[in-house]
């Protein structure tokens, strides 16, 4: 049966909606663990050149994990730009840390050396994505949990 063109909207069969890819939060929890341990391992080795597989999956992960929510934002603002100080430091830590890792990638694979600037850069932009997210997503955790109960 054809809808009528005076019908109302809610009588029209919809659109499929697009379904975004989600990853479950204790999957994001164990690569950020995996992450947090490559680049430790990373960083504390003495090896002026540490392994090839080991950096490639350190920066893999770190795209894989920091580029959607700079996708995000950037789509977010470009409608209505809506600053706090958290979701700046947040977003321009995030830009500096995927800049430099895959700066510090490149350096690792296909230098003699890495320079020790452009780590200590890498280093201090992870600590402060972390001191500015990491709050955030404990308080949307709580909500949840405060609305569940």
């Amino acid at each position: 049966m054809r809808a009528s063109a005076d019908a109302p909207a809610a009588a029209q069969p919809a659109a499929p909606a697009l379904r975004r890819f989600r990853i479950s939060r204790p999957a994001v929890l164990g690569l950020l663990a995996v992450e947090m341990l490559t680049g430790a391992f990373i960083y504390a080795t003495a090896v002026e050149r540490p392994g090839a597989l080991l950096v490639v999956v350190h920066a893999l992960l770190g795209l894989a994990l920091t580029a959607p929510g700079l996708a995000r934002r950037f789509r977010k603002d470009a409608s209505a730009p809506a600053w706090t100080f958290s979701g700046a430091l947040a977003f321009f830590s995030a830009a500096a840390v995927v800049l430099s890792g895959l700066a510090l990638a490149y350096q690792a694979l296909f230098s003699p050396a890495v320079a020790g600037g452009l780590d200590l850069v890498h280093l201090v932009s992870v600590c402060l994505l972390l001191a500015a997210t990491l709050p955030r997503m404990a308080h949307a955790a709580r909500r949840r949990l405060m609305a569940a109960a």
